[in-house]
């Protein structure tokens, strides 16, 4: 029919009275284990496949088989599907943007927050050491008054993939709000943690935007540094985190900006 000659790409005509098999789409590997059990008379029911159509292109469709004439020993099986790619492409957006900054395309808080909660529960069962960082730029204020709105977000853009550049591969990246981003080192001490911090600290300063009637743009960057202490509750440990990070950011911007500064009990008395 014509919803088949949509998914498939192939014309009815092509087909009909002729030997015809789909074929997977890259990567799927269930396809023949799905086959056989239609042909061996298994009913089967809105089973999800990625299917290659006649131009190349993959499709998502669920498939729901029966079997005509003996179940035991069907001479044929009727087959449906029913295309449900669209759908599944929505659904993949919405997870996308729960858990995302739509301007960036880093995490966000909520996603970073739950990344944290998940180091902490790994670093209590293997030892496994991380830190968090929390970067905030100098001074943007009066580049989003100065130079407009579209300006600063390009910034924050071009920023957020420089400051992703320079982490490692397991690392994470995420903006909080506004002009603050926040970074989790997996595995990383007080010295990888320190390393990164100057790695972005240089490139930051390094960056220049370009914008008309404005000349050319700098920024600098301050940066709070807190390593997860051990503790009974994850979630309780990972909002202690955070917090703390965010007061080392305060004592950087304190000690004239453009530089990190490590958490310390002392910073909150």
């Amino acid at each position: 029919n014509e919803a088949a000659e949509v998914a498939s790409g192939w014309q009815a005509e092509q087909i009909i009275g002729k030997r015809w098999q789909i074929e997977p789409a890259a990567g799927e590997r269930r396809a023949e284990g799905i086959r056989l059990r239609a042909m061996s008379g298994e009913r089967l029911d809105h089973v999800e496949l990625g299917l290659r159509r006649r131009d190349g292109t993959a499709r998502r469709v669920e498939i729901s088989t029966a079997p005509v004439g003996p179940a035991d020993a069907p001479h044929a099986v009727v087959a449906v599907f029913d295309d449900v790619t669209d759908e599944r492409k929505r659904e993949d957006q919405v997870r996308y943007l729960a858990d995302h900054d739509p301007l960036t395309g880093l995490l966000n808080r909520r996603r970073f927050a739950e990344c944290v909660v998940d180091a902490i529960t790994d670093a209590d069962l293997g030892g496994t050491p991380a830190v968090v960082a929390i970067a905030d730029l100098d001074h943007f204020k009066s580049i989003n008054d100065s130079a407009g709105h579209p300006a600063g977000d390009q910034m924050l853009c071009d920023l957020s993939r420089l400051i992703a550049a320079k982490l490692r591969p397991d690392d994470v990246c995420a903006r909080l709000s506004g002009d603050e981003f926040a970074i989790l080192l997996r595995g990383a001490g007080a010295d990888d943690a320190v390393d990164v911090s100057d790695r972005i600290l240089s490139g930051v300063r390094d960056y220049r935007l370009p914008v008309d009637g404005h000349g050319i743009l700098d920024v600098t960057l301050s940066v709070g540094i807190c390593t997860i202490d051990p503790g009974p509750d994850p979630e309780t440990r990972a909002e202690a985190v955070l917090r703390n990070a965010d007061v080392a950011l305060y004592e950087a911007k304190e000690q004239g900006r453009n530089t990190y500064q490590y958490f310390t009990r002392e910073m909150n008395e």
